[in-house]
C-alpha cells in the first residue's frame, strides 16, 4: 500500500519524490511562528542536506512565521515536511533543456 504524501508538501515536491528521488534539490521551508528553526536545520543537516539561507518575517509568507532555504535530497523532502514545526516544504523546478 502507498503511503500518502503530505499535505504540507509542494505539488513540485511531491513530483520530485516521485520521480527523482536521488536527485539534490534546493527548497524552500516555511516555519510556523513557535517554530525551532534550529532543530529543523539540525533535521535537514542529519539527512545530509545543508542551510542555504533563512529568512524571518518574510513579508512574503504569512506574518510572525519563518523560511530557510535549503538542498536535500528529494527522498527526504516527506520527511521534512512531517516536521511538527513545518508549514508548506516547497522546491524549486530544475531547468532542462
Amino acid at each position: 500500500m502507498k503511503r500518502r504524501m503530505s499535505p504540507r508538501l509542494s505539488p513540485q515536491a511531491k513530483r520530485v519524490i516521485l520521480q527523482s528521488p536521488l536527485e539534490t534539490v534546493t527548497g524552500i521551508v516555511e516555519l510556523s511562528a513557535a517554530a525551532n528553526p534550529r532543530h529543523v536545520q539540525e533535521v535537514i543537516e542529519s539527512c545530509g542536506g545543508k542551510l542555504r539561507s533563512s529568512v524571518a518575517e518574510s513579508p512574503a509568507v504569512a506574518i510572525n512565521s519563518q523560511t530557510l532555504t535549503f538542498e536535500i535530497g528529494a527522498a527526504h523532502l516527506a520527511e521534512l515536511a512531517d516536521l511538527d514545526d513545518v508549514v508548506y516544504v516547497s522546491t524549486r523546478e530544475s531547468y532542462r533543456l
